[in-house]
């Protein structure tokens, strides 16, 4: 029998932060020795590049902020080190509080560690937490697999995520802007957003989102409608009379443009002439289309 193959990551990865912070007996930070908590100014510790979190609520900065004046930063902050500064790794929001409660220290960890590792452990600490947005989780993995190099089996398993629930977020982005920004804000949830990623531009175009965005539409609700509408396609697609095929480049620029406006393009070429037609569904759509063009009703 041969001998499994080594990971290539430490396995304190697939813990959490738990087993890079160092624990007393009573659960907090280790004292000084090993992985030392150390205090450094706080102007030195400089954010990650690609942060995953991109929002942070201001009222709840604010809270952490007047509780750090109180109590002080109770959990030390993950960091690496930098040239002559640290790079943040976790612990964003405490630092962030911190400079808002105007301490000039703060008590850190400092990993050395390299950049893939940083960024994955910034990750599965939002993830821990629950502090990511299902947008902004997507758009993490996708960095682990674009930028990192690594395959979806391997953030699943960096993430302690199953690999289908990896996919589903990665499919979120292809989701139009539009929606996708509700899902950013909260008003879509992750449930939600996954039932829409089954659909094609064109069918998203033309559904009706004010009821889920009024909150009216539970998931197995939306589910239910998807399957109904995927159901129709394929059967009005079985009963379509064969149409002068598009060539593949006329197909891929439709695609483009249908991902990027978020509503049902026909593009129409003969000969290197035509027509781009964008249909809109209501004037909601048609706002949306305008302002991603750049296009306001007070130029």
């Amino acid at each position: 029998m041969s001998n499994p193959k080594p990971s290539a990551r430490p396995s304190a990865l697939g813990k959490g932060l738990a087993a890079l912070i160092p624990q007393t007996a009573g659960g907090g930070p280790a004292d000084p020795g090993g992985d030392a908590v150390r205090r450094i100014p706080i102007e030195r510790i400089r954010p990650m590049p690609g942060q995953p979190r991109t929002t942070v609520n201001k009222r709840e900065l604010e809270e952490l902020a007047a509780s750090i004046r109180e109590q002080g930063v109770l959990q030390p902050i993950l960091v690496r080190a930098a040239g002559p500064d640290y790079q943040l790794i976790a612990g964003e929001r405490r630092w962030r509080a911190a400079q808002l409660a105007g301490l000039a220290t703060v008590p850190v960890i400092v990993k050395n560690v390299d950049e893939t590792t940083a960024f994955e452990l910034a990750l599965i600490e939002n993830l821990q937490r629950e502090d990511l947005n299902p947008a902004d989780v997507a758009r993490a993995f996708k960095r682990l697999v674009e930028d990192f190099r690594l395959t979806q089996e391997e953030v699943s398993t960096r993430v302690g995520k199953d690999r289908a629930t990896v996919a589903n977020y990665l499919r979120l982005l292809k989701l139009p802007p539009l929606i996708l920004a509700r899902v950013e804000d909260g008003v879509l949830s992750f449930g939600h957003a996954r039932a829409l990623a089954a659909l094609t531009p064109s069918e998203l175009a033309g559904l009706d989102l004010h009821p889920l965005i009024a909150g009216r539409v539970s998931v197995r609700e939306l589910e239910r409608l998807v399957a109904r509408m995927r159901e129709r396609a394929a059967q009005a697609g079985q009963g379509a009379k064969p149409s002068r095929p598009e060539s593949p480049q006329v197909r891929y620029v439709q695609r483009r443009l249908e991902q990027k406006l978020g509503v049902r393009v026909v593009l129409q070429d003969k000969n290197g002439k035509g027509r781009l037609i964008l249909e809109y569904k209501s004037l909601a759509e048609l706002d949306g289309v305008l302002a991603l063009l750049g296009i306001n009703d007070e130029e």
